[in-house]
Parts: structure tokens; C-alpha cells; sequence
């Protein structure tokens, strides 16, 4: 399971940077491609891939749709909606989004939705709110049929994220962030991801790579090892 739990976060962090600069696009379509690369004291060697488009219709209104596939026979599909509104500068916002993923190695699914307020501006950002869990079996276990499941109806949902420029013209970005969410994962409090990332507008295309570091522990399981992962990506706005 280990190895499942980590490709997933890894990946999902991976758009955050250029979530944190689409404000400054304009409305309609975008896509987003990224990759991520690893190597853990639980897992070895992984590979992951994923997609996230971004329809914006008006400036207060964003949906958002992706799907991301992994190493040992898994995937992960999400959907989701934002609302901001101008405020002090900056945007007040109302996030909302469901997350479904399959572990079908380990005979486990997830499903998890997510409610959250926040506040961001040119340089940060920061959200707050409360999401669920279910977590069961996609099979029996065996003949006779049975099933387990968990439920978590309540889980605190935090992001503190921080972006400045690394030139005068803005075309070199960098992204700092500490959150227990992303596009394709949600998980608990007390395991936080921590992320470096630095991206660059390249004409038409936006590049970015991004380090992250994040807990061994799977489905909220705490353990005291450490893993660094590595993924680069491309954003393309039509």
C-alpha cells in the first residue's frame, strides 16, 4: 500500500504551482501534463503520470476535472469546483472537490470529498476547511463475502502556500507550500507535504519541477521516515 499512497501524493502536488499563477491568465481553457519520479526507503523505484484541465467560463467561476495513473495496477480520478470573489486585494474563494482512487493491488478504494474557504493574493495563499473518507474493499476478501471499511466524517483540510519571483520580468517563478490536500490526494493534519517548486514561461508553454517531501506512513499511518520525489510538468493556457 505504501507505495500507492506515495506515487498519489507526489502527483497530486505536482499542480500546485501553477494553480497558485492561474489568476493571472485570462478566462477559458487550460491543461496541465506532469510526471513524477521517485525513489523511498519503502518503495524503490515509481512512476506516475497524470492530466488536470481547468475550465474557467468567468473570472469567479473555475471547474476542474483530472486523472492520474500509477505504478502496480492504479489510478485516480478527481472533479471539482471554485468560486472567488475580489476582496482586500486579493480573492476570497469556495473550494469544493471528489476524489476517487483505486488501489486495485491492495483490493482497496477510496472516495473523499472536500469543502474549503481561503484567501490568496499575487504572493499567497491560504485555505481551511474539513473533508470525509470511505475507504473499502472493491472485492470481497473472500468466499463468504465479507467487507471492511473505514469512515472518517471529519478530517482537518490546510494549505499554506507562498510564491515570489525570482526575476524582474516574473517569468521565473517559485512556490513554497505545506498542505495536507491536493488534486489527488486527501489525508490527515499530521501528515503535511512540504514542497519547493520553480517554473518559467517558455512561450507558449509554462514549465515547472517541483521537490517534495512527504511521510512513509500509507492511509494515515504515521511512521518516521522521510522521502524526497521529483516531478516536472508543462501548463498550456488556449
Amino acid at each position: 500500500m505504501k507505495r500507492e499512497r506515495l506515487l498519489i501524493c507526489v502527483l497530486l502536488v505536482s499542480a500546485l504551482p501553477l494553480s497558485a499563477q492561474e489568476g493571472r491568465g485570462p478566462s477559458g481553457l487550460s491543461g496541465r501534463f506532469y510526471t513524477t519520479v521517485g525513489h523511498s526507503y519503502a518503495d524503490n523505484f515509481y512512476l506516475a503520470m497524470a492530466v488536470m484541465t481547468d475550465y474557467q467560463p468567468n473570472e469567479t467561476l473555475k471547474l476542474t476535472a483530472g486523472l492520474e495513473t500509477f505504478r502496480s495496477n492504479g489510478y485516480a480520478a478527481t472533479t471539482g469546483w471554485q468560486c472567488r470573489l475580489p476582496m482586500c486585494g486579493g480573492r476570497f474563494f469556495v473550494y469544493n472537490r471528489y476524489l476517487y482512487r483505486l488501489f486495485a493491488r491492495w483490493n482497496t478504494n477510496e472516495f473523499s470529498s472536500h469543502v474549503a474557504l481561503g484567501f490568496e493574493d499575487g504572493h499567497w495563499r491560504a485555505t481551511l476547511g474539513l473533508a470525509n473518507r470511505f475507504m473499502s474493499p472493491f472485492r470481497p476478501y473472500d468466499q463468504t463475502g465479507s467487507t471492511d471499511y473505514v469512515f472518517e466524517p471529519f478530517n482537518l483540510m490546510y494549505e499554506v502556500q507562498v510564491r515570489f519571483g525570482l526575476d524582474r520580468g516574473g517569468r521565473w517563478q517559485m512556490v513554497l507550500r505545506m498542505a495536507d490536500f491536493d488534486d489527488f490526494v486527501t489525508d490527515r493534519a499530521y501528515q503535511p507535504l512540504f514542497s519547493v517548486a520553480a517554473g518559467r514561461e517558455a512561450g507558449p508553454l509554462e514549465v515547472y519541477g517541483r521537490m517534495v517531501c512527504y511521510p512513509t506512513g500509507m492511509f494515515s499511518l504515521s511512521a518516521n521516515y522521510y522521502q524526497l520525489f521529483f516531478n516536472i510538468g508543462v501548463k498550456k493556457q488556449w
